[in-house]
């Protein structure tokens, strides 16, 4: 995840730090949305790195009851950071789709360089929540089978399963001390809770994905469209350009072929003209 930002700080123009509001419209609205996302991102990559990681290392790490509730609040509160941002990631790709209908390709532009920056960012955390709800799982399963260690491996998938789901929420581990068994448990319940939060986390991520992406498809589309209505119309007025042309140079035949029919009437009248006089002094008829 790291360079969360460098696709979003390339090109970038300095708008300021003021809310966009569905009554401002265009690119400068784009330009200041596209601020609060990069905004987001950079809390987003400093939250991960400097506080997330370590506090997920330091629930793995845990080894008795105090450390796991210690380390399992830490990680719920940066978590509820994280939250949050994805929360107000929505809202601003929310707002983005009501001005995203503008035929302007520098929009276009800012919108489909928004869906890549974030696409990265949220597939690397989505990445590393997995492998870390994974490890937490292994850890629960281990304890599992030491609680039950006549269970088969279909009963202690199930077991494990439930546990995690809080059907199953505390258990005796067999042939230990009082504390710990208490530390046993409390270890399986911590990373329980973790583990359906990272759930719920992936979830947000997965509708956020969802929602970049119709942002990103929905304004091509409409791009597309203006495109094709552009053609379209370019199309048309050459068509009727190339009819008026057709339309006015056959105005000019018939004017041309009037004259020229005029003539040969003209001549036709003056050859029998002609012949009857002609006729009338030959014969004295006249």
């Amino acid at each position: 995840m790291n360079g969360f930002t460098e696709d979003l700080e390339a090109g970038a123009t300095d708008t300021g730090y003021n809310p966009p509001s569905l009554q401002q419209n265009g690119f400068q609205h784009i330009l200041q949305t596209r601020r609060l996302i990069n905004e987001e991102l950079q809390k987003i990559e400093q939250t991960h790195h400097t506080l997330l990681r370590p506090a997920q290392q330091a629930l793995l790490d845990a080894s008795n009851s105090t450390e796991d509730y210690q380390a399992n609040s830490r990680l719920t509160a940066i978590d509820e950071e994280i939250s949050e941002s994805f929360r107000r990631f929505r809202g601003l790709i929310a707002d983005l789709k009501a001005a995203s209908d503008r035929a302007d390709p520098r929009i276009e532009e800012q919108i489909k360089i928004i869906g890549n920056s974030m696409e990265q960012p949220l597939q690397d955390y989505r990445m590393e929540q997995t492998q870390f709800s994974k490890k937490l799982r292994e850890q629960v399963r281990r304890r599992y089978e030491i609680s039950h260690p006549d269970a088969t491996e279909s009963e202690v998938s199930q077991g494990v399963e439930n546990v995690i789901e809080g059907g199953e929420q505390l258990f005796a581990v067999q042939g230990v001390r009082s504390q710990q068994a208490h530390d046993a448990r409390s270890a399986v319940q911590q990373r329980s809770e973790a583990i359906r939060k990272i759930e719920q986390d992936l979830i947000a991520v997965a509708a956020l994905f969802e929602e970049v992406a119709e942002l990103v498809e929905e304004h091509e589309f409409k791009v597309e469209k203006i495109e094709e209505n552009a053609i379209s119309t370019h199309d048309n007025i050459r068509g009727g350009n190339e009819k008026l042309s057709f339309a006015v140079q056959s105005a000019r035949n018939a004017r041309k072929w009037k004259w020229w029919i005029l003539l040969v009437c003209i001549l036709i009248i003056a050859i029998i003209v002609g012949a009857s006089v002609g006729w009338c002094k030959a014969t004295d008829h006249c």
